[in-house]
């Protein structure tokens, strides 16, 4: 006859949004300690994250559009916009190329507004708001640069090469 002594340990937790969820893990004869195992690696977790789908992992991200958690365990895990580069979940997604509510919104700022948007009159600005998130590109004398505000905070960068060219086809429909 076997004997296997330890204990499985069953919890019910509820989550900061009220939602609640089982747990379950072992604690194998001898330990004083039984982890939880990370969804995606299955290594044992010293602190845990919970996604929106209730895997439990070491480490989340947030939509910027929804503010929803997503881990790699989820069908539709956050991934950078293909234009700005936010980080937007599958749910998000607002084009088959992969622009997030933001970038696909992006419209050519009118002549005598381009001044509020840090561009002079011989520039040229386009700017989209999506849920929670707002884009901004320029071109002034020659440099092109890319500006997003969204939860993670505000992010300027210059634009060149390879990245550049793909951003101008993008919002040449967008003109």
């Amino acid at each position: 006859m076997d004997l296997t002594v330890g204990l499985n340990v069953e919890e019910e937790w509820r989550l900061a949004n009220g939602d609640t969820m089982a747990v379950a893990y072992q604690l194998v004869a001898g330990e004083t300690v039984g982890y939880l195992r990370d969804a995606v690696t299955g290594e044992p977790l010293h602190q845990a994250s919970v996604c929106r789908l209730h895997h439990l992992v070491w480490q989340v991200e947030v939509c910027a559009t929804c503010l929803t958690a997503t881990c790699p365990a989820c069908p539709d895990p956050v991934k950078p916009c293909v234009l700005c580069g936010g980080r937007l979940c599958g749910r998000c997604v607002a084009s088959t190329d992969g622009r997030c509510p933001a970038c696909i919104q992006l419209r050519k700022v009118k002549l005598l507004d381009r001044g509020r948007f840090g561009v002079s009159l011989r520039g040229a600005a386009w700017h989209g708001v999506g849920p929670h998130a707002q884009v901004t590109l320029r071109r002034d004398k020659g440099r092109w640069s890319l500006e997003r505000w969204d939860n993670a905070g505000r992010i300027t960068a210059p634009l060149d090469g390879d990245r550049l060219l793909i951003i101008r086809q993008m919002i040449g429909d967008a003109e």
